[in-house]
């Protein structure tokens, strides 16, 4: 027989003495002192665990810390470990598979405090004749709040029920004599989620991936400004984040935006809003962007480190140790710097001159002559255009094409990338979710072939200038070299992979179904 953990919602009268004196007929009763126990539960910002029907929280009471990882979806306890999570990265979870399982879900993602719960808890046991254990119950009576703030919300108090193996006839005795005697209201959603509702707090609020609304009818005007809004709201998220630099994704994430606003600007806004607005926006925007370049590398290299050393044979393994630590001491320095240019006038007046022109000062003009268009025609225009001209610089590319030509072309990809992303809900899900795949199949190529180019010269001149500061020992220097030789061969392997992908994206089938979903019957 398959035991059951179930938990019930009971009333603020009801007491453990009550529960205690319901089940004196099945066996000796036992009512343990009540004690304080606090979890905190963990996600990352964008709610990873969450949306993989995951739960992690740490434990704290008379004993030691306890990390507890639960399977939302089968009510099942998967790891129980006696710790702590110091840094809240995968990093702090054993070697083995609870490792390999929190890198699969989090990746480079931190996981951070998003509930207390407090409760007061009153265990009780049933025990036999013979003084063995057959059932254990547990009284609770809970706050939460969210960590770092001051408002507790009442949660209410609960009964959990602990059945033993080998004693289910008394459990279901003592579940009849429970429900006779008192008001159980079964509980199927799991605590923390109902401390989270009870705060107003919505898990899976925030999402790296572009969500927008857009329907078919509305214009142009008003679709550019939903676009635009959207992407600033994600920079403002990630402030914080990047201000703190609590992990890489936040800057990642606030890139995205940047870049995507730079496209919409340069691509989908072209007679939509006014060119002088346009103009202004785009130098903004492209300040905003190359304040975060330095980081962003910086960020790249300490995420790969590991996968660096490992080109090298272990007798120079150790011989890379003072680039890792040259990384961080530059990361920190940059840190510091970024903080300084989010909290700074310059990047706060831009961010509030745009969101007050998106909100109050969006109007139309006279000579952006789209502005009117449904925004389906729009899309269909821009993207069918965008669509040609990447069929056109990808046929022109040989093997005797310059790494300039590869990283060209690979701009107009993500422009053609960006206008899909930005309008995806204005077409059939099935047929343009493959589009978008095989679009993203060789775009990744590209980008493969790119970053190999860009971090092979990279890591030479941060040899170049470890060796001018005098922390570059010639072992260093050499094992640096032997990385560097090794991206170089994976970017070989990226252009030859490049003519595969592109050829199966130029198929006949792939064109057809471009031209079935953009082209604009005149």
């Amino acid at each position: 027989m398959k035991l059951k953990h179930d938990r019930y919602r009971l009333t603020d009268n009801d007491s453990p003495s009550g529960f205690a004196a319901c089940l004196k007929s099945l066996g000796d009763v036992d009512n343990a002192p009540a004690r304080t126990v606090k979890t905190r539960f963990f996600d990352t910002f964008d709610w990873r665990l969450f949306d993989n029907k995951v739960s992690v929280c740490v434990g704290s009471g008379e004993r030691d810390p306890q990390v507890s990882i639960s399977n939302l979806a089968s009510n099942k306890t998967v790891a129980t470990i006696h710790s702590d999570l110091p840094t809240g990265f995968a990093s702090d979870f054993p070697e083995g598979r609870i490792r390999d399982l929190m890198n699969g879900f989090i990746d480079v993602r931190r996981l951070l405090p998003r509930l207390d719960v407090t409760s007061r808890q009153t265990p009780i046991t049933l025990r036999d004749k013979e003084g063995k254990v057959v059932l254990r119950i547990g009284v609770e009576k809970c706050r939460v709040q969210i960590p770092g703030r001051a408002r507790t919300v009442a949660l209410g108090t609960y009964l959990t029920l602990q059945p033993v193996r080998g004693y289910a006839k008394i459990d279901t005795k003592a579940r009849a004599l429970l429900q006779t005697g008192f008001a159980l209201h079964p509980c199927a959603t799991p605590l923390f989620i109902e401390g989270f509702k009870a705060l107003g707090v919505c898990p899976g609020d925030y999402s790296s991936r572009l969500r927008l609304d857009l329907d078919q009818a509305m214009t142009s005007n008003a679709a550019a400004r939903q676009v635009h809004l959207t992407l600033l709201n994600t920079m403002t998220r990630n402030e914080d984040g990047i201000a703190a630099n609590t992990d890489p994704e936040f800057l990642h994430d606030f890139r995205v935006a940047v870049r995507r606003t730079r496209s919409a600007l340069g691509q989908l806004d072209k007679g939509v809003l006014p060119a002088a607005v346009i103009a202004k926006a785009r130098k903004d925007f492209r300040w905003i962007g190359q304040q975060t370049n330095q980081m962003r590398d910086l960020d790249v290299y300490l995420i790969d480190y590991p996968i660096l050393r490992s080109a090298l044979p272990n007798s120079y393994k150790s011989y890379l140790q003072p680039f890792q630590d040259y990384l961080i001491a530059q990361s920190r320095k940059e840190s510091r710097r970024l903080a300084a240019m989010i909290r700074g006038k310059r990047y706060l007046r831009i961010r509030d001159n745009w969101r007050g022109y998106l909100t109050e000062g969006f109007k139309k003009d006279k000579k952006a002559v789209q502005a009117d268009m449904p925004v389906k025609y729009l899309a269909n225009d821009r993207i069918w255009k965008a669509y040609r001209r990447v069929m056109k610089e990808g046929g022109m590319i040989d093997n005797d094409s310059p790494a300039e030509a590869l990283h060209a072309f690979r701009i107009t990809c993500k422009k053609l990338r960006y206008f899909l992303e930005f309008f995806r809900n204005l077409y059939p899900p099935r047929e343009f979710g493959k589009l978008v795949k095989s679009l993203k199949h060789f775009q990744d190529v590209l980008g493969e072939f790119q970053d190999t180019e860009v971090q092979s010269l990279a890591i030479l001149n941060f040899g170049r200038l470890m060796a001018l500061a005098g922390v570059a020992p010639t072992e260093t220097q050499m094992a640096m070299g032997m990385v560097a030789e090794s991206i170089l061969l994976r970017q070989g392997a990226a252009r030859s992979m490049f003519f595969k992908r592109f050829e199966a994206f130029s198929r006949s089938a792939v064109k057809a179904s471009f031209a079935k979903l953009f082209k604009n019957k005149e």
